[in-house]
């Protein structure tokens, strides 16, 4: 699964969290976003979850130019140890 459905105004930031269920499984994972709204980053460059960790807290930031949008899909991809995973959560970019 992935993080909470996530609201988000134009300029301001979102805290998210990433979580991982590890079943015989050490290694860092890797994590990717794909279908970010217009406007919105991740504004963590190193989003690796440790070795010893299951959860990645992020910080989306919307641009004061992001598009506004309601619910649209992010897929949260983790990669590690030669296996990958996805998750899905909505994204809503709303007015101030």
């Amino acid at each position: 699964p992935g993080p909470r459905d996530t609201s988000i105004k134009p300029g301001e930031t979102a805290a998210i969290s990433v979580d991982i269920t590890r079943e015989r499984f050490n290694d860092p994972v890797v994590l990717t976003f794909a279908g970010l709204p217009d406007g919105v980053t991740v504004m963590e460059a190193d989003r690796t979850i440790s070795k010893d960790a299951t959860t990645a807290k992020l910080t989306l930031k919307a641009t004061n130019e992001a598009k506004l949008v309601e619910g649209q899909v992010v897929t949260v991809t983790g990669a590690g140890g030669g296996a990958t995973h996805d998750g899905t959560f909505k994204v809503s970019v709303k007015q101030k």
